[in-house]
């Protein structure tokens, strides 16, 4: 018998708000930048490559989770800019 397949677990959604850090010196401010870049990069390389391995459904299933994640920061930060 072929294993029934099981609906995903929806987590509560947890509200997303904005932190808006304090000015730093100017040396402190660019390895700031310079740490974040660094993360983002080797983010985007490891999820390539545990993505590789994934059926399309589910590395489809994983991109659309990223991508709430991203729309849900992108109207935290409009409403942010807002008021």
């Amino acid at each position: 018998m072929a294993p029934k397949k099981s609906k995903p677990v929806q987590e509560k959604e947890k509200a997303i708000e904005v932190v808006k850090e304090a000015p730093l010196d100017p040396v402190a401010e660019k390895l700031r930048q310079q740490r974040k870049a660094f993360i983002i990069g080797m983010l985007k390389h490891v999820m390539r490559l545990l993505m590789t391995s994934l059926k399309a459904a589910d590395a489809k299933e994983v991109a659309s989770s990223v991508t709430a994640v991203a729309n849900k920061k992108l109207k935290a930060e409009k409403e942010a800019a807002t008021g």
